[in-house]
């Protein structure tokens, strides 16, 4: 409204310059600094619920022998043509909310562009319009046959998916932080991510996986060079996220922000 507008323009900017701000990602804050000068900022990043250790995956193995999930079986009966890949097949994920923010729409044209055996595993709701916009994108560019719809997981499910499936991909316009990419990596599974997501940095330094442009041709090389390579050797990914998510060590941090200020 108008009114808040002007708030902000007289007051409320003012008032934010004053401010200790507490950030996520080195993304977020660069976003902050970009918008005004506060008097602090500090990176410390979100919790992240996991669970205790991976169910089944042995970790000095490529992730690739733990795959025989059901989405996978789905997909074969539904296009024969998969069936001749035997397991060169790569199960790919997208888990979050689904909303055009997300980027599924450039995920979609870039498989449409992958000549090599992949299938796609859509978990999360969302406006159905949207779900439905996206359901026709898919047979438009003729790879309905090689997508499933998982809608919602619950916490259970959602750890045992990850680790059922060969890549996590977001290719989000915007993300400050995203769990389900330290979800995905204590699980075993690399991710492919867009440099619009906040933990782009850390994927990249640790080599979790691949950070790529925000357009099809990106994604879709991306996608063709892990499908090439096999896979990523994960064999680091659990003790990383033991290490950097560890909820004493993170509730240290905030607590002694929060002593910084008093």
């Amino acid at each position: 409204s108008i009114a808040k507008k002007a708030f902000h323009l007289l007051i409320g900017r003012r008032i934010l310059k004053g401010c200790h701000f507490h950030v996520t990602s080195e993304k977020e804050k660069q976003d902050i600094l970009r918008l005004l000068s506060p008097r602090s900022i500090t990176v410390i990043p979100n919790f992240v619920r996991l669970p205790n250790s991976k169910s089944g995956t042995a970790q000095n193995q490529p992730i690739r022998d733990a795959k025989q999930c059901h989405v996978e079986r789905h997909l074969r009966s539904h296009d024969p043509q998969l069936t001749s890949y035997g397991d060169g097949l790569t199960n790919l994920l997208f888990l979050s909310r689904i909303e055009e923010k997300k980027g599924l729409k450039y995920l979609f044209q870039a498989l449409s562009l992958l000549d090599l055996p992949w299938t796609l595993s859509v978990a999360g709701d969302g406006k159905p319009e949207y779900i439905r916009r996206l359901q026709s994108l898919a047979r438009d560019l003729k790879i309905d046959n090689r997508v499933t719809w998982m809608g919602h997981l619950n916490n259970e499910e959602k750890f045992s998916v990850l680790e059922s499936h060969d890549l996590l991909v977001l290719p989000s316009y915007d993300e400050n932080f995203a769990n389900v990419v330290i979800e995905s990596i204590a699980m075993g599974t690399p991710v492919l991510i867009s440099d619009k997501v906040g933990l782009a940095d850390y994927v990249l330094k640790y080599k979790l996986g691949m950070v790529c442009k925000q357009d099809p041709q990106s994604i879709r090389d991306s996608l063709t060079n892990f499908i090439r390579a096999g896979h990523i050797e994960n064999l680091h990914f659990q003790d990383r996220i033991k290490q950097d998510f560890n909820e004493c060590r993170l509730a240290q941090q905030y607590i002694k922000l929060y002593k910084s200020l008093t």
